[in-house]
């Protein structure tokens, strides 16, 4: 999961047999860890009112919350009892940070700090397997949640509303959910079930957005950033590639970069920051460009700015998973010297290396 705090401070934390861990983006260094030591299927944040950023991670055993900051456990037990596969934070118009939980047993609503729940759980039985939150343009907070049929539901955030028919895929298990804002105005949803197939709609009106994304390999995880003015889709595959795709048109843009995990978050001077995983559990976080143009993608330590903002999580779902996402550490390039795992390495300004993200993107 890459975010960043209220005072600037970039949220790194990962999760696997080591538990859920929160590390120094600019050092490597570990600075918290805590349980659950397994079985943890995704990753959320949501900043409070008062400026604290609480991590959760959902899984077999419900919920379990820390402070971002100290690494100081939450009260979570007896929260849910029901086996989650999704979680997502929002922030609802009265300033309220909650998180979302989708289950088994259906979407699930509580108050991100004091783990109170909200309302009636949503959808009984629903069987939900992942879950996000977007704003659309008019301001409402929205739940997207894919369950076992293959179908994405949505939500108003704060009264629980359902906000049109349920969407189908056509396929089972949605088990990838992501909503991007496009720049005519609409926001757009992105689903991969179980088939690996990526299909897209109009938040709103639920029509279809082009014809359904094939990548042709085990798809762990999908995100969505503004890339070089373009809507893009962000997939990793289980054949260890990184893939952009013209969120709109479902052109392949770029397959140069590598790892099984992968998620972005853009600055807020528009520059776009991605983050990769390997199945040994290094992460390389690589600067794509910006919000307007492209640039090379080439790997730095950390952005000492520290301003971004958060775009999605970086875990992928357990069962789909060949390798945990445990430690942090650079990939290193020939001639680096030998860093302990859990460590990042610094990078030198040498990336002749690297293959550069098209940049014939469409007009």
């Amino acid at each position: 999961m890459l975010d960043v705090g209220p005072a600037g401070e970039t949220l790194l934390v990962s999760a696997g047999n080591g538990g859920v861990c929160r590390w120094d983006a600019d050092s490597g260094e570990l600075l918290w860890r805590g349980g659950p030591w397994g079985g943890v299927m995704d990753l959320a944040a949501v900043c409070a009112g008062d400026g604290r950023w609480v991590v959760a991670a959902v899984g077999d055993g419900g919920i379990d919350r820390w402070d971002a900051r100290t690494g100081s456990e939450l009260p979570s037990r007896g929260l849910c009892r029901d086996s989650l596969w999704g979680v997502a934070g929002a922030v609802l118009p009265d300033g309220r940070p909650i998180l979302v939980g989708a289950g088994n047993s259906g979407v699930y609503r509580w108050d991100a700090v004091s783990g109170e729940p909200i309302r009636a759980v949503l959808a009984p039985e629903l069987g939900g397997r992942s879950a996000t939150t977007c704003t659309l343009g008019d301001g409402t907070p929205v739940i997207i949640c894919g369950d076992e049929n293959g179908r994405v539901h949505r939500w108003h955030a704060g009264t629980g509303v359902p906000l049109g028919a349920p969407l189908e895929s056509g396929g089972w298990d949605a088990v990838q959910v992501t909503a991007l804002s496009l720049e005519d105005g609409r926001t757009l949803i992105a689903v991969c079930d179980a088939r690996d197939l990526i299909y897209r709609w109009d938040a709103v009106s639920g029509e279809p957005i082009g014809a359904p994304i094939e990548p042709d390999v085990t798809v762990p995880m999908l995100s969505a950033v503004q890339l070089g003015g373009e809507p893009v889709l962000i997939t990793s595959g289980d054949d260890e590639t990184i893939r952009h795709w013209h969120a709109v048109t479902g052109e392949l843009l770029s397959s140069s970069l590598t790892g099984v995990a992968a998620a972005c978050a853009t600055r807020a001077d528009g520059s776009v920051l991605l983050a990769t995983g390997t199945y040994g559990g290094d992460v390389e976080v690589h600067r794509l460009g910006r919000q307007g143009n492209l640039a090379r993608p080439h790997p730095l330590l950390a952005d000492r700015a520290g301003n971004l903002t958060a775009q999605h999580r970086t875990l992928m779902p357990e069962y789909k998973q060949l390798g945990f996402l445990g430690g942090v550490a650079a990939k290193q390039h020939p001639g680096d010297g030998q860093q302990l795992a859990g460590h990042l390495v610094e990078h030198r300004d040498d990336h002749a290396d690297m293959v550069p993200v098209e940049s014939a993107l469409p007009s």
